[in-house]
């Protein structure tokens, strides 16, 4: 072989790489942007449902994310009319064969999330069958590679309450016993031949932690009649916030700063379902890049209760460090839509 033909082979090797690369990096480049679209849809699916369920008194804590998940495993097996439905109410613009890998992405990434910031966060999907039934080998596949959705055949039609008690002790066992009879007795019965859910926990230390002895008994206003009485946390420090001018915003960061939890809490009294009312997927997009930590203008003071029930207020001098506090969520959905979440917050300590 003389030089001129190596060097001709070099070449085309070096073309190919060359090629080979680009279109390496256009398939991520896809891959994140259908991500991307995935999550501004449930984002989108979020704030409609919140939208249906604030509309009922009392508190709510819900996972969106989980309800997504479930639906997304539900809609795997859907055509027709179904399909185009659910497409709609649950905002999925990418087709079929592009949205359940964007659904195993993001999972990837949020359980990646977990090692970044030394937090426990775990997901689970799973299908539960009736023994015995034929179920389309597509459907199964699809959900076991992009959802890790084994299947767990159970008896329904002949066992109806081993098969409930089986499910449910599934459930306990992924939320680390947070939720516990999901199902309640006559849910399910010998007709049911599929069972979809999607388990998530989480637990973490605030990056700030608070200091167990600043906890009081407060006064906490409900309304503009009615106060209760419950353990406040206090701690001074820089949080990111925002003033939004009726409402103000403040966000706690878990450890590792890749997770945290943000507040938005109205200034007038009486006014949370006016602001409910203008929570909308662009407002959340223009609000929440705003949030940031400005030691310029000082440090916020947070004041909250364990049940949620929280203030913060501008303090003009520095305030002392914080020394403990995590909390631990745990949140399930299944295809009946009649899951139930749960929310812990500790004042000190690493949580239940």
């Amino acid at each position: 072989m003389n030089r001129r033909t190596a060097l001709k082979l070099m070449a085309w090797g070096l073309g190919m790489g060359v090629t080979n690369m680009a279109e390496a990096q256009s398939v991520i480049d896809r891959a994140r942007a259908d991500e991307l679209t995935l999550v501004n849809g449930n984002t989108e699916f979020a704030v409609d449902v919140y939208a249906r369920l604030c509309e009922n008194p009392g508190n709510l804590f819900f996972s969106p994310y989980s309800i997504s998940t479930a639906l997304a495993m539900t809609y795997a097996g859907a055509r027709g009319q179904t399909a185009e439905e659910m497409a709609k109410t649950l905002h999925l613009s990418l087709d079929q064969t592009r949205l359940h890998p964007a659904c195993g992405n993001l999972i990837a990434n949020l359980k990646s999330t977990e090692k970044k910031s030394g937090c426990e966060l775990h997901i689970a999907n799973a299908l539960w069958g009736q023994s015995g039934y034929h179920f389309l080998p597509h459907f199964l596949d699809l959900n076991k590679q992009n959802y890790a959705a084994g299947l767990f055949e159970v008896d329904f039609a002949g066992r109806t309450e081993d098969a409930r008690r089986t499910i449910n002790a599934w459930v306990e066992k992924q939320t680390k016993d947070k939720i516990k009879e999901l199902l309640k007795p006559g849910v399910l019965d010998s007709l049911t031949r599929l069972v979809l859910t999607n388990a998530i926990y989480f637990k973490s230390n605030w990056r700030k932690q608070f200091d167990k002895k600043s906890t009081r008994e407060e006064g906490f206003l409900v309304s503009a009649d009615q106060k209760v009485h419950v353990p406040m946390m206090h701690q001074t420090s820089h949080f990111g916030y925002l003033d939004g001018g009726s409402f103000a915003a403040l966000e706690l960061p878990y450890t590792g700063k890749q997770l945290s939890m943000v507040i938005f809490l109205p200034k007038k009294l009486d006014s949370l379902a006016a602001f409910e009312k203008t929570v909308t997927t662009a407002k959340l997009t223009e609000w929440l890049p705003r949030l940031k930590e400005d030691g310029e203008q000082g440090p916020r003071y947070f004041r909250g209760g364990p049940q949620g029930l929280c203030r913060c207020q501008r303090r003009r001098h520095r305030g002392r460090s914080s020394h403990g506090s995590g909390d631990e969520i745990g949140c399930l959905a299944q295809t009946r839509l009649s899951g139930r979440s749960s929310l812990y917050l500790p004042d000190s300590g690493q949580g239940l």
